[in-house]
């Protein structure tokens, strides 16, 4: 995420997530782990992919692997905006 605004471009996993997060007023911390073999410790997102992960604002997409370079779809934007406002109360 470079902060520029591109209204036509899709948003991947792990964009979302951060996005959700920001809105939240989160600013997780360094991790050391990640919980999915598929976002390496140098992946720009895992801190803010493994912060939703505990607040149980996303799931992956199986149980080894979360995706996040893949573009979200509607229904994940859904949840994920729906859980973050749930975990805001």
């Amino acid at each position: 995420m470079d902060g520029s605004f591109k209204p036509g471009k899709e948003v991947s996993r792990a964009e979302a997530v951060k996005m959700v997060l920001s809105a939240m007023g989160e600013n997780p911390s360094r991790t050391s782990r990640s919980s999915f073999t598929d976002v390496p410790l140098s992946h720009w997102g895992l801190k803010w992919i493994e912060a939703a992960l505990e607040l149980n604002i996303v799931s992956g997409k199986n149980f080894y692997t979360f995706a996040p370079d893949n573009a979200m779809t509607r229904g994940e934007a859904a949840k994920i905006i729906v859980e973050g406002l749930l975990e805001m109360e």
